[in-house]
């Protein structure tokens, strides 16, 4: 019998679509899910090199207008003199100021207690309510410099000693002094310098939660 999926078992749709991840009819909606046995077993009759591995993610990128960038993009001049944009370089727009902040994986409470700020302070800063001093901007520079050498290269360097490395983090709350959001951006980091430093040594870690290898014990 054959286990390639022609029609779909709940509305006997024959408009059936697979990509590298699941097996869906387009007219009810009906789906399979990788790694489910029969949307395995459907693939491998289908024959793998026929399933197109694109995301929904593609899908909308490839959708973007030719022109996005340009969509994106004005110029300093054709903004008024006292813009953000055109205030001095040492100081932050609240959007780069919020893109900084969300990079460094820091919670706004976080930054807040660590800058000596409100934290409804931080809040109009990010939403540009408020002119963000130029000390913060330094500030950030620090903190920037501390993640990637302070701690990211430490990690790297000890992570090219461990045979098949697993990262553990924590999934919420602080750990050592830093938010959860703080540990998803400095496995990010730590990739960077892995590939950037040492090429294709552990690289490609994996990466837990604190909880996941505590329920293995």
């Amino acid at each position: 019998m054959s286990e390639q999926i022609t029609s779909c078992p709940q509305c006997a749709s024959s408009d059936i679509t697979t990509n590298g991840y699941q097996v869906k009819c387009r007219g009810c909606g009906w789906s399979l899910q990788d790694p489910d046995p029969r949307y395995i077993a459907h693939c491998e009759e289908l024959g793998w090199a026929n399933i197109a591995y694109s995301e929904p993610i593609s899908e909308v990128i490839d959708a973007l207008p030719a022109n996005f960038p340009a969509l994106l993009t004005t110029t300093r001049s054709a903004l008024p003199a006292n813009h953000p944009a055109n205030i001095s370089i040492y100081s932050l727009t609240g959007a780069e100021f919020r893109h900084r902040r969300e990079t460094f994986g820091l919670s706004a409470e976080w930054l807040a207690d660590r800058l000596g700020v409100a934290l409804k302070t931080v809040q109009r800063w990010a939403n540009g309510h408020r002119p963000i001093p130029e000390g913060v901007a330094n500030e950030l520079d620090v903190i920037s410099t501390a993640i990637a050498e302070g701690a990211a290269r430490p990690y790297a360097e000890y992570m090219i000693t461990v045979e098949d490395a697993v990262m553990m983090i924590p999934r919420t709350g602080t750990y050592l002094g830093f938010p959860a959001s703080w540990y998803r951006a400095l496995a990010a980091t730590v990739r960077e310098v892995l590939q950037r430093d040492y090429g294709s040594v552990n690289w490609d870690f994996r990466v837990v939660y604190f909880d996941e290898v505590e329920d293995q014990s």
